[in-house]
């Protein structure tokens, strides 16, 4: 059977507006920026402007609202080969320990198989200030 490749594109389409497929969470943002999202935990891609893409995890805490903040925590992997350990550092480790703080939790993964490069820093400082200014957070400081 031969499928024309509008046919196939008819489908395609299709699934988006149906929301099926990895392309129905994605929003389109600006460089620098994080799309929002419902609670949950979601595999996302961040670009810090002027710098490589940087692949993040992040997890939306039931009943979160933006009238309410919350606290934002930072989880960084172990090193090693970054691919796809954000999500798994949030799904299985970080965030069924913190579930009950109700916080934000954003787990980066790493450019270059460690933490102490100028590139990471900036990558991670780049993603906090961006998920600060998509979410409403608890800047107190706690003692």
């Amino acid at each position: 059977m031969r499928t024309s490749v509008p046919g196939v594109l008819k489908v395609i389409s299709l699934l988006l507006v149906l929301g099926v497929g990895p392309s129905a969470a994605a929003q389109t943002v600006a460089p620098g920026q994080v799309p929002l999202h419902e609670p949950g935990v979601h595999d996302e891609m961040f670009a810090p402007p002027g710098q490589p893409r940087v692949r993040y995890a992040l997890s939306i805490p039931k009943g979160y609202t933006a009238s309410r903040p919350v606290p934002l925590v930072l989880a960084l992997h172990f090193g090693g080969n970054p691919n796809g350990a954000a999500l798994g550092l949030v799904t299985v480790l970080v965030g069924p320990a913190l579930a009950d703080l109700g916080a934000i939790i954003v787990a980066p993964e790493t450019m270059d198989r460690g933490w102490n490069s100028a590139a990471n820093e900036r990558a991670v400082t780049a993603l906090l200030d961006a998920v600060q200014a998509s979410y409403r957070i608890d800047t107190a400081e706690s003692s």
